[in-house]
């Protein structure tokens, strides 16, 4: 599996799963609920998605749970279809739907305040498929390669989804073979690995990769 410049097997994949904090993956992502379902795109951002996103270890306060609040009620959340998945929000074949996404992604981040990691913990809870979610570590591990893609494009900015969408079309058989192996696991929380979106999945990965590296 391809992560950034860094290279692991499958197996490596599964254990960095296995290690991340169960209680972040049972209140953010399963919103404790345990069994579990898969999780489901909408449109509504809701007061127990705040106590979810604590759980993921984003700070939090007063001031921007009411931001969130005003930047959810007048997003253009039907410019951006619930269904898709980041691996086929390619900007070379479709500019006008990474416009509309980089629209949504801006209106929580800049437009009202949230900064990065909120509004990416905001959006991927509404867009599950595709929204990647990124600690500043994760910024920096990606900066290089989204620097490079954004000069492909002549984009101002670095491209980071793009770099983690790269990374999931390389990694679509490992991807496959990974879900069927925690579908398969022995143990009921590894089963329910199984059910994150491909996004969160490798999001997971990287995330324990980068820590593991910083000795976290």
């Amino acid at each position: 599996m391809r992560i950034g410049r860094a290279r692991i097997n499958v197996d490596e994949a599964w254990l960095l799963l296995h290690v991340y904090r169960q209680d972040a993956v049972l209140y953010f992502d399963f919103n404790g609920c345990f069994p579990p379902v898969a999780a489901t795109p909408n449109d509504e951002l809701t007061l127990t998605d705040f106590g979810r996103i604590l759980a993921l270890g984003v700070g939090l306060d007063a001031a921007l749970v009411s931001k969130g609040f005003a930047a959810a009620a007048s997003a253009n959340w039907h410019g951006v279809a619930q269904s898709l998945h980041l691996r086929d929000a390619d900007p070379r074949a479709d500019q006008a739907q990474l416009d509309r996404v980089t629209e949504l992604y801006t209106h929580f981040r800049y437009r009202h305040g949230l900064g990065a990691e909120l509004a990416l913990a905001i959006l991927h809870l509404r867009r599950p498929f595709l929204v990647p979610l990124f600690t500043a570590p994760l910024f920096t591990f990606y900066s290089p390669i989204a620097s490079e893609i954004a000069r492909e494009f002549a984009s101002s900015t670095p491209m980071f989804w793009e770099s983690i969408r790269r990374d999931l079309v390389t990694n679509t058989a490992e991807i496959q073979q990974l879900r069927a192996r925690l579908a398969a696991d022995d143990d009921a929380y590894g089963r329910s690995l199984a059910l994150l979106s491909e996004v969160r999945l490798h999001c997971i990965i990287a995330q324990q990769l980068v820590d593991a590296a910083a000795g976290h």
